[in-house]
């Protein structure tokens, strides 16, 4: 008879801890909701924002890319038209640019011949100082100056410094060429739809 008694209060007994188990469980999962959901959130909104920021700074590189190629080619070219003449000296002021400021970085693929041109232009500027000061010292003291020197220093400057720096100046002015249409066609991509969102229709 208390076997009978027993066994149903071992059921019941069981049934209640089973119930407790249950409801414990169903608290934990609560608060690991309440923990882990926001946690989620945030890692995945992390995860986003580095995301967009990768992009942006992706875009802005690609915009000073195209600024500073532009910027070169032309000075390449007026660089061109000047070594035409006789002994002049060309600027420098976008190549000290991109070199200082390291964004000479930004053409991985020519970075290396940027730089060697840059060296060439130095040097170029240098020897046309020369030849011009050699030049303007003969004609000032022509009785004192041997004339042969400034001669030397000018056919050297004319076979050798010049036609280098030419090719090369050629060579990345045509690699750079493209660099002007890609910000043309970006310019007028922008104009479009600014004409756009302003007006609701293209101008």
């Amino acid at each position: 008879m208390d076997f009978y008694i027993i066994i149903p209060l071992i059921v019941i007994l069981l049934m209640g801890v089973v119930v407790l188990a249950i409801q414990t469980i169903s608290s934990i999962w609560g608060l690991l909701g309440i923990i882990i959901g926001p946690l989620i959130g945030a890692f995945v909104g992390v995860l986003l924002g580095f995301k967009i920021n990768d992009n942006r700074r992706k875009q802005l590189e690609e915009e000073r890319r195209l600024f500073f190629g532009n910027l070169l080619m032309h000075e390449a070219k007026k660089s061109i038209e000047l070594i035409g003449g006789t002994v002049n000296l060309i600027p420098v002021d976008a190549w000290n640019s991109v070199v200082n400021s390291g964004d000479i970085a930004l053409f991985k693929e020519k970075a290396i011949e940027l730089s060697n041109i840059y060296f060439e232009i130095q040097n170029y500027n240098y020897e046309a100082k020369r030849v011009r000061d050699a030049i303007e010292e003969a004609r000032l003291h022509p009785t004192s100056t041997d004339d042969s020197h400034a001669s030397r220093l000018k056919e050297r400057f004319d076979n050798l410094t010049k036609p280098i720096l030419l090719e090369n100046l050629n060579e990345i002015a045509r690699w750079l060429s493209p660099l002007a249409g890609e910000i043309s066609a970006s310019t007028k991509v922008e104009g479009k739809l600014s004409n756009k969102s302003s007006n609701g229709r293209e101008k």
